[in-house]
């Protein structure tokens, strides 16, 4: 289990017995058996404790909550059966619940959830509906202008502007799905359109997209952290480096193929440009650094991580 001390020290410890069962949000005394390592020597009376359940089994999810935030989809569906349960489970708690519901872009599924939520709504729960649709495309376009001006007067200025955004974009997505759809929504017409074959754009395209899930904050590097209990803080430290490596090479490799291709290179931006473009990309590109900081530091978990980006 990883505990975090009161004084925000992560320790890797093992329980004290061999039936000893502990949740998320268990607050126990432990015992330092060495560097980063220790002993789970008793378990602090509970003030809250959450359970799935269903007709087979019972799985033991948090401890010590104080709010339930249930997150459902437009798509795919979800099932107001277990929605139920689990707005049974945090009942059963005396816990404050709030559903949210996202994904409310897509008019197709928008009114056949609402009609699923009617009922809850009925009951008095809060429903939340949000969409990032909009935020995202707009986080988007100010990246690519703070890449333009910095890189777009090199050899294939263009190109080397898509695989610039699609790193930094990589800090707010971590994912290279996102990534490939940004980079074919965007950048790849683009591309085309100033002369670029339709094979090379879509091929600086995908190369680009390799890097989201390396760049911290990393999706793959939470969920391998959280099958394999290895540190996720250890893991999007040990992915930075790398991912500028990846980057450079990238770089280096567009701004050798330019020249034998006779790929076009934009004006060079001047510093106000930069500076007027780089304020308008602040708070995007601070996105990651917030997360990784307060994750390394101990302020929050990669769990809560999530709400602290998608809040910011």
């Amino acid at each position: 289990y990883e505990v975090k001390t009161d004084a925000g020290e992560i320790l890797l410890c093992v329980p004290r017995g061999k039936k000893s069962v502990f949740a998320c949000g268990d607050r126990v005394q432990v015992a330092g058996t060495g560097p980063g390592q220790g002993v789970i020597d008793k378990l602090i009376e509970r003030t809250s404790l959450l359970y799935r359940s269903d007709a087979w089994r019972q799985k033991l999810i948090a401890a010590n909550a104080t709010q339930v935030v249930l997150v459902v989809a437009t798509e795919p569906s979800f099932s107001d059966e277990f929605l139920s349960r689990c707005l049974c489970a945090a009942e059963s708690q005396h816990l404050k619940t709030l559903i949210v519901l996202n994904k409310a872009d897509i008019s197709a599924g928008l009114e056949n959830s609402r009609a699923l939520l009617a009922p809850f709504a009925a009951l008095g729960y809060p429903i939340l509906e949000l969409s990032a649709l909009g935020d995202v495309d707009a986080l988007r376009e100010r990246l690519v202008r703070f890449a333009a001006a910095l890189v777009g007067h090199w050899r294939a200025g263009l190109a080397q502007t898509a695989l610039l955004s699609s790193a930094l974009f990589s800090g707010a997505s971590g994912s290279s799905v996102a990534n490939a759809a940004f980079g074919a929504k965007v950048m790849a017409p683009a591309l085309v359109a100033r002369g670029y074959p339709p094979a090379h754009a879509a091929a600086i395209v995908a190369g680009a997209s390799t890097i989201g899930p390396v760049i911290p904050p990393s999706i793959p590097f939470v969920l391998y952290g959280a099958i394999t209990s290895v540190s996720v803080s250890r893991l999007f430290l040990a992915g930075a480096i790398p991912g500028v490596v990846m980057g450079a090479a990238m770089m280096a490799a567009i701004w050798l193929m330019a020249k034998p291709r006779g790929l076009p290179k934009d004006p060079r931006a001047n510093l106000q440009e930069i500076l007027i473009s780089f304020k308008e990309a602040f708070w995007p590109l601070m996105a990651p650094f917030i997360i990784i900081g307060g994750i390394t530091t101990g302020f929050f978990t990669p769990t809560e991580a999530s709400v602290v980006a998608t809040l910011y």
